[in-house]
């Protein structure tokens, strides 16, 4: 595909689909919302998929999406580059938290606890992704908001947090007393959501298209190993 006309179409139709709606985690960050997968076992708005990390310079990594995680051949699997494992779920995101004002975008001073904190309005479903952690550490957090309430994710506002850096990196998830209040619409909206393997396979496809657009909402560079030392070089 090619023109400036059929370049602008194809990312406006690609983000109409759900891409460029991930979360991107700094230190400190937090995020209550609510997680839509509704089955705990057959709901692809839940999912666990590879991603492949290069680093670039110290503090510098590029993470690409590992296409055998959608049984395609991957060319970064050809070539060797290390990957980890990592899971992702569709949140309605309330809200979130920050310790400091975001670059052009709006948030308000709210004191939470004692502390001053800044919050961004969002009231729209996202995607968060996870790693596993050692010994499955993170992912244990997360499903336990899921069998403390009777193997289901719905009737809960979970917190969502990350502190630290690296490998010092620590995700936490977590219940809060606020209650849900997702109209039918809106769980009706959630069903049409893309499955998270879906997603990446059209965000990485958007990058070749693109060939150079910038993708503001979508960084490539980041700091660390996000807390996830569970990097291999290849498939089994």
């Amino acid at each position: 595909m090619a023109g400036v006309e059929e370049i602008t179409k194809r990312k406006a139709d690609i983000s109409s689909n759900g891409i460029n709606r991930e979360i991107f985690f700094q230190d400190g960050d937090q995020v209550i919302g609510v997680v839509v997968t509704k089955d705990g076992v057959q709901d692809n708005r839940l999912q666990d998929y590879w991603q492949h990390v290069m680093e670039l310079s110290p503090k510098k990594w590029e993470y690409t999406f590992c296409k055998e995680s959608a049984g395609q051949e991957c060319v970064d699997c050809d070539g060797g580059v290390p990957r980890r494992r990592r899971f992702g779920f569709w949140i309605y995101a309330y809200y979130s938290l920050h310790n400091k004002p975001l670059d052009r975008v709006e948030t308000k001073e709210v004191r939470v606890l004692g502390k001053i904190l800044y919050q961004r309005d969002i009231n729209d479903f996202r995607i968060i992704n996870m790693p596993f952690g050692r010994n499955d550490s993170f992912w244990n957090r997360f499903t336990s908001v899921y069998y403390e309430n009777d193997s289901n994710f719905n009737t809960s506002v979970i917190r969502v947090t990350k502190t630290g850096e690296g490998i010092k990196t620590d995700w936490g998830v977590s219940q809060t007393k606020s209650t849900v209040d997702l109209t039918e619409e809106q769980w009706e909206e959630a069903k049409k959501l893309p499955g998270i393997v879906d997603y990446f396979m059209e965000r990485e496809e958007q990058r070749q298209v693109a060939k150079g657009v910038p993708i503001d909402e979508i960084p490539t560079l980041d700091l660390g190993s996000d807390g996830d030392d569970d990097i291999t070089k290849s498939l089994f």
